[in-house]
């Protein structure tokens, strides 16, 4: 005859371990209270959060040693560097050719570790770095390789500020599939919500978006005509740098270890938890957010993700041959280089 307590016993082990396996393992503090070190940053109430948010909900940030201290959001305009160099923050995250004009201005700052690429062409494609859609009224779009007779001639309006994330990898996906790049003209935004405005307005030909919008542009009915990945750039698409001046490394090289090895440790555990990770950072910048970005996993800093940046700053003629170098972007003091 079967023994009730046993079953019970064997009900009750069962039920632990799947609670085990659905619920997240967080990570436990390695340091004393005393130890902990803070490094402060903007607020991030937009998608960019995703990591620092992980970082503290899974305990990454804790485990290091680290408390965030978040010392408000930014003004329009290139505050972030202005924060930076004032010492009223201590990390930043930036696109390679955005910092690449900061440091041929002079700005004393290197990047330390990589934050978002785009991902590979098998992962879920809601977390490639950005989307291009055209209006639902307009009949004459339908697919990218459509824009080659669309308003010949004429100038096409599409949202973005030189240099940015936008105007590259736009760019990148105008040429790579033989468009012309040069009709592009560049409409600078308050917000991408502005940008989805000024489309469906007709104010925009095409707007070009990030992830946690992605559904917004969806439900709208607009039309997805082409995203990162057709850039043909593979992961450097999305490149986003985390940066710091060269006083604190050089003062605090330790502090930087530690925040590195958490959010490096935040990004491969968004990467693989999609859902927590959106609903953590919904929670944090009060929005809706049905998709993520994909972020860096690997040992090392690839030369080969940084460059194509720098080259389309000099193919603009905004910086001059050898002007500025991946070397003089990034230190390799925390992460090795890779080709």
């Amino acid at each position: 005859m079967n023994n009730p307590n046993r079953a019970a016993v064997k009900l009750i082990v069962l039920s632990l371990a799947l609670i085990m396996v659905c619920v997240p393992v967080m990570a436990s503090a390695a340091y004393a209270p005393e130890d902990f070190i803070t490094i402060r940053t903007n607020s991030r109430l937009e998608c960019t959060a995703a990591p620092y948010v992980v970082a503290d909900k899974a305990g990454f940030f804790a485990e290091e040693g680290v408390t965030i201290e978040y010392t408000g959001e930014l003004g329009s305009g290139n505050t972030a560097i202005a924060a930076i160099l004032s010492g009223t923050n201590d990390v930043f995250e930036v696109h390679p050719n955005q910092f690449a004009t900061y440091v041929a201005e002079g700005a004393p700052v290197k990047a330390v570790s990589l934050n978002i690429v785009d991902p590979p062409e098998d992962a879920d494609p809601t977390t490639r770095h950005m989307r291009l859609y055209a209006s639902k009224t307009n009949d004459a779009i339908a697919a990218l390789a459509d824009i080659a007779d669309y308003k010949p001639g004429q100038k096409l309006k599409i949202n973005g500020t030189v240099p940015s994330c936008t105007t590259f990898i736009l760019s990148s996906i105008f040429t790579y599939n033989g468009l012309d790049a040069s009709r592009i003209e560049w409409v600078t935004l308050d917000s991408t919500a502005a940008a989805l405005q000024a489309l469906e307005q007709g104010d925009l030909d095409f707007v070009f978006i990030h992830p946690p919008f992605y559904y917004i542009a969806d439900e709208s009915g607009y039309k997805l005509i082409a995203d990162s990945f057709d850039s043909g750039l593979g992961p450097a698409a999305g490149s986003y740098l985390v940066a710091f001046t060269q006083e604190y490394i050089e003062s605090y090289p330790e502090n930087v270890r530690r925040f590195v090895n958490a959010l490096k440790k935040a990004q491969a555990w968004a990467n693989e938890h999609p859902v927590e990770t959106a609903q953590w950072t919904a929670e944090h910048i009060q929005q809706e957010v049905r998709a993520n970005h994909w972020y860096y996993t690997g040992d090392g800093i690839p030369v080969s993700y940084i460059q194509p940046w720098i080259d389309d700053l000099v193919n603009s003629g905004a910086l001059d041959e050898g002007q500025v170098t991946v070397q003089d972007l990034v230190t390799f003091q925390f992460e090795p280089e890779l080709p």
